[in-house]
């Protein structure tokens, strides 16, 4: 497990990199495009974790899994966690026994499908949804 000190610096530095003028142009130039930025927040924590842990034979996954959960080890973390700080997800209402919506969703395989084609047939269905990042 990464130390809460390691984490707290590594955080700093994740803040300091996405707003630094370099990545601030580039996810600027991403959704003048209606393109997603999300691909260039992965890039700069990806940087940050090979920064704090140069050995190639890291495990990056989970370095960049503590990265991304540090505030719920250490909650104090939070306000400088970029993830935690501009979270903007807010509770749903759907509650059980409603209809489905009628929205469309992007499979993990990249294709786009209206999300009742998921739900239709005789079979439950648990739909677990979360943020990339």
């Amino acid at each position: 497990m990464i130390p809460k000190e390691t984490l707290q610096a590594m955080l700093e530095r994740e803040e300091g990199l996405r707003h630094s003028p370099d990545v601030l142009t580039r996810m600027g130039a991403l959704q003048k495009k209606g393109l997603d930025w999300i691909p260039v927040a992965v890039e700069v924590q990806e940087q940050v974790v090979r920064e704090f842990f140069p050995d190639p034979a890291a495990n990056t996954a989970l370095l960049l899994f503590q990265l991304r959960t540090a505030s719920r080890r250490f909650p104090d973390l939070a306000p400088i966690s970029v993830y935690v700080r501009n979270n903007i997800a807010r509770q749903g209402t759907l509650q059980v026994g409603d209809d489905a919506p009628s929205d469309f969703y992007l499979s993990q395989g990249g294709v786009l499908f209206p999300f009742k084609e998921l739900i239709t047939g005789p079979k439950p269905v648990i739909v677990l949804a979360g943020s990339y990042t």
